[in-house]
């Protein structure tokens, strides 16, 4: 189609037939690349080779494979040469003829340049849609970029219910080896932070508990068992008015039938007496 498009140019006149004799030859060298090109592959095929693999992954070393293997790379390089030569001689004729004899109004009205990107992009679109075609190279690498993305939640959802279980049964080791894998995975997932800092208080390391609650606030304002950790973190911490805050942050983001609901009220009510009677205190002591 190139070279017919070519032809056509010199039968208008827009291209010296002089300048497109170098590339009569050219599609005979490309013929005969692809040739051995598919000859290299069909006998890399017949001794069982599979396609899109690397041959040092196949611990293969007979004389066959490495002779069908050459010859389909010679074949390929033979074919694309002359692909590249045929393109470049091609615009290097349009170019002279350009620079060459015409008048003003001839070179006015050409259109070779314009034609040349349409053919350029023409080119470039189809290769994009091979790209992507099913497959494809391009096609089988989303393929793959899917599969591992699949391995990956699959296992950050197995990390995190291993988690979940050895967090019930007061396993607090394992649990944070499973939750600090999940996090590993997942940097972004508030829930893995929340559980990590329960793990912490069941191991009554309240400041530690206490900053991971407040990294799954940041992630995520309205994460309200991470209010109800954290309240808890900070009773154990001795520092009662922020706990208080804290529970109440949980009671504000609650739903109504939350579980934890009716505990929280209840922490409330009883560390709003503490501080009042630790208030009503203080002036005696004076």
């Amino acid at each position: 189609a190139y070279l017919l498009w070519l032809r056509r140019l010199a039968a208008e006149r827009w291209v010296d037939a002089a300048h497109l004799a170098p590339l009569q030859r050219l599609p005979l060298a490309y013929g005969l690349g692809i040739v051995v090109l598919a000859a290299g592959l069909a006998i890399a095929g017949y001794l069982g080779v599979p396609r899109k693999s690397a041959h040092v992954d196949l611990s293969v070393d007979s004389g066959a494979y490495f002779a069908a293997m050459g010859a389909a790379g010679i074949g390929g390089f033979v074919a694309l040469t002359a692909v590249a030569a045929m393109a470049a001689l091609g615009f290097r004729a349009v170019y002279r003829t350009r620079r060459g004899t015409g008048s003003a109004s001839q070179r006015k009205r050409d259109m070779r340049w314009t034609a040349i990107a349409a053919t350029l992009f023409t080119v470039l679109a189809f290769g994009w849609l091979l790209e992507r075609a099913p497959g494809s190279a391009g096609s089988e690498r989303e393929v793959r970029r899917q599969h591992a993305a699949d391995k990956t939640r699959q296992e950050i959802d197995q990390r995190f219910q291993q988690g979940v279980m050895m967090l019930h049964a007061k396993q607090y080791d394992h649990a944070l080896t499973s939750f600090h894998r999940v996090m590993q995975l997942a940097p972004d997932m508030p829930e893995a932070y929340v559980n990590t800092g329960y793990a912490l208080l069941g191991m009554k390391r309240y400041k530690e508990a206490y900053d991971f609650f407040e990294s799954a606030t940041q992630l995520r304002r309205s994460q309200a068992n991470a209010y109800f950790g954290m309240a808890e973190a900070l009773e154990g911490m001795g520092d009662l008015p922020g706990a208080l805050g804290a529970m109440r942050s949980f009671v504000h983001l609650a739903k109504a039938n939350d579980p934890y609901r009716t505990k929280a009220e209840s922490a409330i009510w009883e560390w709003s007496a503490r501080l009042e009677a630790e208030r009503n205190r203080a002036p005696a002591r004076k």
